[in-house]
């Protein structure tokens, strides 16, 4: 049995077999909306199994300050697809809405990984924590 499940992508037959096979299906980052559909889909198709599976999501960031700092300091990378540049609330009110979602776990992926991970833990979380305990959602489990 897989623990994780991300290689085959978002559409039915990787959803499936997530609901077979893993503990937690990853998914890339999306609109929170379209997200909700396809964790509604996952939950429905592991339920046919007799299964649970959680729901995740990566999702890379490149987080600042503020808006202005977080987009002059994108120009010149090569960020990962669906690279998140925002400020720290936003990246926050961001995840909240995944977390509203269905989302469970995140998996938050940062370049370079060392400085990012830092400012990850130390500006995002907590906000992030905040923002989750007020819409009364279980503590997230995350990775920087």
């Amino acid at each position: 049995r897989a623990d994780l499940s991300q290689g085959g992508g978002d559409d039915d037959r990787a959803l499936a077999f997530s609901a077979r096979h893993a503990d937690v299906h990853l998914f890339q980052s999306a609109a929170a909306e379209g997200l909700a559909a396809r964790i509604s889909r996952l939950k429905i198709l592991a339920e046919a199994e007799g299964r649970y599976v959680r729901a995740g999501l990566i999702q890379p960031l490149l987080l600042r300050d503020d808006p202005d700092s977080a987009i002059c300091d994108s120009s010149g990378r090569t960020l990962a697809p669906g690279t998140l540049v925002a400020s720290y609330d936003e990246a926050a009110g961001r995840l909240a809405a995944y977390v509203e979602a269905g989302v469970t776990e995140l998996l938050l992926e940062a370049t370079p990984t060392l400085e990012e991970a830092y400012r990850t833990g130390q500006h995002l979380l907590p906000r992030l924590r905040t923002l989750t305990h007020q819409l009364h959602i279980n503590p997230l489990h995350s990775a920087a």
